[in-house]
């Protein structure tokens, strides 16, 4: 073989191994291309959906910045709702103070107005019972002059020898128990004691009675002689009438032009 075949086989043999390199080569390269465009698509698609999130966050945040813009607003709103409110306490505040000061104002005046109503009705309270005092002495004064008929009228027009007007006298057995008698009127058989109210009513027709019954420890000297127990007034009503009949005492009220006993026909004196 001459030495120009061998330099041709050298140069085939070189060939060949760089065409079977160049082809490991390409198909490692075609193979490392596929491998990396997977992986580029694997990662254009991450980056998409990276795109998509950051899309999504952003509108979310864009959301958020509105609802934080609407809640700042807000907030401005109810700042200005409680510096109103806060005006709105301290008038408030200061209106209650000056209710407070008209208040007790106010509850000097009621208390000057009342301690000026008691000293009125204590006024009030006397003059009534002065009134009610000279009342009482009118209707005596009405029934005093009376008692003579009355007297000659349960006794068979026989006269008093004696007529006393408020009649006060001491107990027989204790001097310092003194009372006073309206009326009294006596001869030597008749013992007549006269109780007069301007009101009656049943509470004084009972005292009465209690009054009759100590009768002779102010008046012993009269003890053998028939009581006549009389109780007057210028009005006596059909019950204070039917109770001083039950109790076997006499009513005088007043009449026409005069007093009158009203109950004679329905009370006997013993005999």
């Amino acid at each position: 073989m001459t030495s120009t075949e061998v330099r041709v086989d050298k140069i085939e043999v070189a060939l060949y191994e760089f065409i079977t390199s160049t082809n490991k080569a390409f198909l490692n390269m075609e193979r490392e291309t596929a491998v990396l465009k997977a992986e580029m698509k694997e990662f254009k698609n991450e980056m998409k959906d990276f795109k998509d999130e950051m899309k999504e966050f952003k509108d979310e945040m864009l959301e958020f910045k509105v609802e934080m813009k609407e809640f700042k607003n807000e907030m401005l709103e109810f700042k200005d709702e409680m510096k109103d409110f806060k005006s709105e306490m301290l008038e408030f505040k200061n209106e209650m103070k000056d209710f407070k000061s008209e208040m007790q104002d106010f509850k000097d005046e009621m208390r000057q107005v009342v301690a000026r109503l008691d000293k009125s009705i204590a006024t009030a309270n006397k003059q009534m019972g002065e009134l009610s005092n000279r009342l009482g002495t009118i209707v005596e004064d009405i029934v005093i002059p009376n008692i003579p008929m009355v007297f000659m009228q349960l006794t068979g027009n026989v006269h008093p020898l004696k007529v006393y007007a408020r009649h006060w006298i001491s107990n027989i057995n204790n001097p310092s128990d003194r009372r006073e008698f309206d009326a009294i009127a006596f001869n030597h058989t008749h013992f007549l004691v006269n109780e007069t109210k301007s009101k009656p009513s049943v509470a004084y027709i009972n005292e009465f009675i209690e009054k009759l019954n100590d009768i002779y420890f102010f008046y012993p000297e009269h003890r053998d002689k028939i009581l006549i127990p009389l109780f007057s007034s210028t009005y006596l009503d059909e019950s204070i009438t039917n109770y001083l009949t039950r109790k076997k005492i006499f009513a005088m009220a007043m009449a026409e032009d005069t007093m009158k006993l009203i109950n004679a026909d329905k009370v006997q004196l013993p005999q």
